[in-house]
Parts: C-alpha cells; sequence; structure tokens
C-alpha cells in the first residue's frame, strides 16, 4: 500500500476548500511544490473529503453505493479503470437488477466489457451531451 507524504490529516472539509488553499498558494505551479494546507485554528493539516488511493473507504461507504446502485434506475461510471477494489465490484452489482442500464464512460475502452452502454471520450464533453440528450428525449414524452 502507498504511503501519503502528507501528514494524517487533523481536520477534513470540504474538498472546495481544500483546492482554494491550494491554489492561493500557487500550489499547482511545479510538481516540486510540497505547500500542505493547515487548519486556521489549530495549525493542524486539512484533508478533502475524498477517499485517495490507499485510503480505506469510509466505514459503510460500499453498503451505501450498493444499496444505492440497487435502487436506481441507470448507473454512471466515470473515469475510471475500473480495477481497483472495492469500488470495481460496483458495475458488477448493475448486472443483478431485474432493470436498469448500466452507462460507462472513460477515455480508453476501460469497462467496454460491462457496460450496456459504453460512451467513450472525456467526460466533460460527453457527460453535457448526454445530458442535452436525456432532456430532448424527456421533452418528447
Amino acid at each position: 500500500m502507498a504511503r501519503s507524504p502528507f501528514p494524517p490529516p487533523s481536520a477534513v472539509v470540504p474538498r472546495e476548500e481544500v483546492m482554494r488553499l491550494m491554489v492561493a498558494h500557487d500550489s499547482f505551479a511545479s510538481s516540486t511544490s510540497c505547500y500542505v494546507p493547515r487548519h486556521e485554528g489549530c495549525g493542524g493539516v486539512l484533508k478533502a473529503d475524498v477517499v485517495l488511493f490507499g485510503e480505506p473507504l469510509p466505514v459503510g461507504a460500499m453498503a451505501a453505493a450498493a444499496k444505492a446502485v440497487m435502487a436506481s434506475s441507470v448507473v454512471l461510471v466515470v473515469g475510471t479503470s475500473l480495477e481497483v477494489a472495492p469500488a470495481n465490484m460496483i458495475p458488477s452489482m448493475v448486472k443483478y437488477r431485474p432493470f436498469g442500464k448500466l452507462i460507462i464512460n472513460n477515455l480508453d475502452g476501460s469497462g467496454k466489457d460491462r457496460a450496456d452502454i459504453f460512451l467513450q471520450g472525456n467526460s466533460s464533453e460527453v457527460l453535457p451531451a448526454l445530458v442535452r440528450r436525456v432532456r430532448e428525449l424527456s421533452q418528447r414524452q
């Protein structure tokens, strides 16, 4: 398991706040930047509310995901190689439902064999086009 070069977080905050601090400190200017966002009050390390590679999922996250997948009529899987467990199990859950579709969007062919519908391309282009098409179709009904 990869170890993070950063100390463990002292506070977990919305990702937008961490990104705001990173941009404000020009953290993306070079690959050697080593700015670590800190909590204004205690000075502890801030961590965005996301799961990074090598970190465990929060307790109950997979159960909540499975419940949401089983209750949905369409599942969108966007921008993943589907290689990292346990999240790569979610598309397989879709196949056990009596209804619904699995739509996968990737730049490469990852997941093409699992998808009911496979949309290859950049998600910033494919997803807005998909939303427009769904709106068009729903207005016809």
